[in-house]
């Protein structure tokens, strides 16, 4: 071999060797959902769990960091905008153009909880839900919801009637000034969004005595170019549910809304989701929150 053949064969022996270091211990950065406005919670269960499953998966796939999109965008811009890959984990109630244009990762992280939802409404209108004994008699009220929101098409395909718009903080101005006569929201949002807004809206109040439960997994949906992003959520989730993790992190956020619910002594309708996808997990009990009556 001669001299100028051996510093090239040494040459490239070193940079495969620098390179190979170098992409194993690639930093994933991570540009997530931002949220609605200052008031907006829903999203701080999500970040927590996402920094949780990246630090226990830091070992094997590296290091990381998180950051906030920068912009408030809408359920479609987002899409547009992971499958662009500006935005490469994005946590949302899952819909069917998001498993078709993203990468789903078929965990629902919040246990399906979003999908147990209590009523916003004005005082004065207790008296007429405390009368409705079967779910089809919902149909004559007024439902609010996003424009672009999974149960919001899902309650249209069912039949019910549903006014809203784009702007979150918007809707709860509608129900206040009677544009919808009530609000279904999540047991994971109602309290504190009723915490945050009731001085703003005296007259809004939480419904006492029924329940929907309207499957609606949260999942986190991962940029298409992202696969082994993708891998690595789903093998931090499994890591974090096998090791009890995931449910004293749910606890610890969702614990107190779950008390103050009380579904174990309201009437609870259940109503199929007709915008699910067949590969929703249902069959994995363990990933999916228990009501006992």
């Amino acid at each position: 071999m001669g001299k100028l053949t051996y510093i090239r064969v040494v040459f490239w022996s070193v940079l495969f060797f620098v390179g190979g270091i170098v992409q194993a211990n690639a930093m994933d950065v991570i540009i997530t959902n931002p949220t609605k406005s200052q008031n907006d919670r829903r999203l701080e269960y999500p970040l927590a769990l996402l920094h949780a499953l990246m630090a226990r998966t830091q070992q094997e796939y590296g290091p990381y960091e998180i950051k906030r999109f920068s912009k408030v965008i809408s359920r479609k811009r987002a899409l547009r905008n992971v499958v662009a890959g500006h935005i490469t984990v994005f946590a949302t109630p899952t819909l069917r153009d998001w498993e078709a244009q993203a990468i789903p990762v078929r965990i629902p992280i919040g246990k399906g909880i979003l999908g147990y939802k209590l009523f916003l409404i004005n005082r004065g209108m207790q008296s007429q839900f405390s009368k409705i004994t079967m779910p089809e008699e919902l149909k004559k009220f007024r439902f609010g919801g996003g424009l672009q929101w999974g149960s919001t098409q899902a309650f249209k395909e069912l039949g019910f009637k549903v006014f809203g718009g784009t702007e979150y903080e918007a809707l709860f101005e509608m129900l206040a000034s009677n544009r919808f006569d009530c609000f279904p929201r999540g047991v994971n949002e109602i309290f504190t969004e009723y915490d945050q807004r009731h001085d703003l809206y005296p007259h809004m109040t939480i419904e006492q005595e029924l329940a929907i439960y309207l499957p609606q997994p949260v999942y986190f949906f991962v940029s298409p170019g992202n696969v082994k992003l993708a891998e690595r959520i789903t093998a931090g989730l499994r890591a974090l549910i096998a090791e009890g993790t995931l449910d004293k992190l749910f606890l610890q956020y969702y614990g107190d809304a779950l008390a103050k619910a009380n579904l174990e002594n309201r009437r609870i309708f259940t109503l199929e989701n007709p915008t699910l996808s067949e590969k929703t997990p249902f069959q994995q009990s363990e990933l999916w929150l228990k009501i006992t009556k």
